[in-house]
């Protein structure tokens, strides 16, 4: 689990560190022209690219996240837990969560001597 919160905390501070470049970018043009009119087009443009680049940084940082999952059922599948087993369907996916939730819970109770 911890592997899987350092690459999410990593992925999210690669988005950070897009919109911030973003923004400085913007912010740069602004105080490169003087002319409102150029301005507003040179916005627009940049608004224009840097969705773009969002969207690409996006998909990618799901595909990610997508091959994460399968290598982490994959693993548990191969360690023989009942319930996994590689797939995309999200209902089962959810199964699998709530079956992983369960067994950590039950690992973390005192037995009873």
């Amino acid at each position: 689990m911890d592997i899987q919160h350092v690459t999410e905390k990593h992925l999210f501070q690669q988005r950070l560190q897009l919109t911030y470049k973003q923004s400085l970018e913007i912010q740069e043009m602004m105080m490169t022209h003087e002319d409102e009119a150029v301005q507003f087009a040179n916005k627009l443009t940049l608004k224009m690219k840097h969705k773009k680049e969002l969207k690409e940084l996006d998909t990618r940082i799901i595909s990610q996240l997508d091959q994460r999952v399968n290598d982490q059922q994959r693993f548990l599948e191969m360690a023989g837990v009942p319930g996994f087993e590689v797939t995309d369907n999200p209902m089962k996916i959810q199964v699998q969560i709530r079956l992983l939730d369960f067994i950590l819970r039950l690992s973390e109770m005192k037995m009873p001597e």
